[in-house]
């Protein structure tokens, strides 16, 4: 009997697709392995489903070029850079898988996230908006309402925040560049915008996952 295989890959996600809700995320992930002729290992029992998982599910809205999925086979690809370019083909517009590898650790060694946001301002950006932008980052605490399972809860930013800039993009956009806490705990990027007062808050917001990392700010493998 073949061993099962455990595989890692890193896919992205941009344009249309990063509308695609998780649970059809998983859907179509899945089916684009049978589409490309690489079947997954499927769990036993009465209900048996795919062995794959994406580790820290995004919200809908944020795009990305480290997304990490683990998957099971019964048989490794003879060629793992020429099954990331076939599965890609069955995927839809705006995924794409770019490695197959062995994984090295476990998902729960994530703990640093990359992300870069864009915040669009109708009225325009002026150099006391960036100030203030600023100020509210540099302080000492930054508290937002984060839903918990218990419900709402102040929850400090700050502590779990290991970099943050703010940069001037464009008339009418300030770039967000930060380092936040992956998971343990989970600081989502629109907790970003919350902190910011009614008054300077932007009109839209966007942001973009750049890297994963661990503990040590080693790249996630």
């Amino acid at each position: 009997m073949c061993a099962i295989v455990k595989l890692r890959l890193v896919f992205s996600k941009k344009g249309r697709a990063v509308y695609i809700s998780q649970l059809d995320l998983m859907r179509t992930l899945q089916r684009s392995f049978q589409r490309a002729g690489y079947p997954l290992k499927y769990s036993e029992g009465f209900n048996p489903h795919p062995l794959l998982s994406v580790a820290l599910p995004m919200s809908v809205g944020i795009s990305s070029d480290c997304e990490i999925l683990d998957f099971k086979m019964d048989e490794e690809p003879s060629d793992r850079e020429h099954a990331a370019q076939n599965i890609t083909r069955a995927l839809p517009e705006g995924l794409e898988i770019q490695e197959i590898y062995y994984p090295e650790i476990k998902v729960s060694a994530i703990k640093w996230l990359r992300i870069e946001g864009i915040l669009d301002y109708d009225a325009g950006v002026s150099e006391d908006l960036i100030l203030k932008l600023k100020d509210v980052f540099h302080q000492d605490t930054i508290e937002v309402l984060k839903k918990t399972k218990k419900g709402e809860q102040i929850f400090d930013c700050k502590p779990h925040l290991k970099e943050l800039v703010i940069l001037p993009f464009n008339d009418r956009q300030v770039k967000l560049e930060a380092v936040i806490s992956a998971q343990n705990p989970t600081v989502n990027p629109n907790l970003l915008i919350k902190a910011i007062p009614d008054q300077w808050k932007p009109d839209f917001s966007r942001f973009h996952r750049i890297e994963v990392y661990d503990e040590e700010m080693s790249i996630f493998r």
